[in-house]
């Protein structure tokens, strides 16, 4: 009893520090966020995740290691425009080259996968999937779907770490009824003072959001049936799907026709082509012309 009276002292004791030092971080967090929102990059607009950013140097040196008395004004990121730009070409290579795994790859006369190059990513058939939502996503709007940024899966070892602790937990609960049954048991020690500075704030924040663009690296797959959809709309528009890309597709700015839902004397039904991907996909009207 007298231990956990002292632990709860010690949490009130540190509750202001752990506040103060969090404000502190989070405000420079923030702060390197609106810099990174406000920078005049061409579209597409392709930027690694803000958290990501932040874990690299120099701005976790800048958010972390700044002494917390420096003020907030204080703190510029203006000069590091070119290395939140190195830091997402760096990102982005790496997440091209996960795209690209999940790539059918082409069979050689050998029967064996050929190689892709990142151009394959840009082809108006290829298509990808999140684990969150429905639609057909081409590239590189994969790279900034919001899904795939927010949000991560559950691993099942995490579920079963979770459950474990779970279990932890009530067997703590009986193990602390029993010492309070068994008045003979020696007291407990009260825990000791937890370290607080930036760097515990930092740790904090930094696990308990989501960092990395796919989180897991299972929020993503290729959409093979979009792909097919895509192949039989780019060959009825008279392009050959392995060689002309998306921004090819959408110059031809080519419109096709449901023929499934065509009936004589009503109103025909016309989409662009990535349209029709997306009406053939839910409404599985594969008769489509131009």
């Amino acid at each position: 009893m007298r231990a956990d009276i002292l632990d709860l002292l010690q949490e009130e004791r540190e509750r202001p520090l752990v506040y103060q030092y969090g404000r502190i971080v989070q405000e420079r967090y923030f702060k390197l966020d609106k810099f990174i929102k406000d920078m005049n990059i061409p579209n597409p607009r392709i930027l690694a995740m803000t958290m990501h950013i932040a874990s690299q140097e120099p701005f976790r040196s800048l958010i972390v290691d700044t002494a917390e008395s420096v003020k907030i004004a204080d703190i510029s990121f203006n000069e590091h425009e070119a290395d939140v730009l190195r830091i997402t070409t760096s990102w982005k290579e790496s997440a091209d080259q996960l795209l690209l795994s999940l790539c059918p790859k082409p069979q050689s006369r050998k029967g064996k996968g050929k190689a892709l190059s990142t151009s394959a990513l840009a082809l108006a058939a290829t298509f990808f999937k999140c684990h969150w939502c429905s639609d057909p996503i081409t590239y590189p709007r994969i790279l900034m779907h919001t899904c795939l940024r927010v949000r991560k899966v559950v691993a099942k070892d995490e579920q079963n770490q979770d459950n474990a602790n779970e279990d932890e937990d009530v067997e703590e609960d009986e193990e602390n009824g029993a010492r309070e049954v068994n008045r003979s048991a020696s007291p407990r020690a009260p825990r000791p003072p937890k370290t607080i500075n930036m760097q515990s704030a930092w740790e904090k924040m930094f696990h308990a959001t989501v960092r990395e663009w796919n989180a897991g690296g299972d929020q993503v797959q290729f959409d093979e049936e979009a792909s097919s959809i895509a192949r039989n709309i780019i060959l009825a528009c008279g392009e050959d799907p392995d060689t002309i890309t998306h921004v090819e597709m959408e110059r031809k700015d080519a419109r096709v026709q449901c023929m499934r839902c065509y009936k004589p004397g009503k109103k025909r039904l016309v989409m662009p082509w990535k349209i029709a991907v997306c009406f053939d996909y839910l409404h599985a009207c594969i008769h489509l012309t131009t």
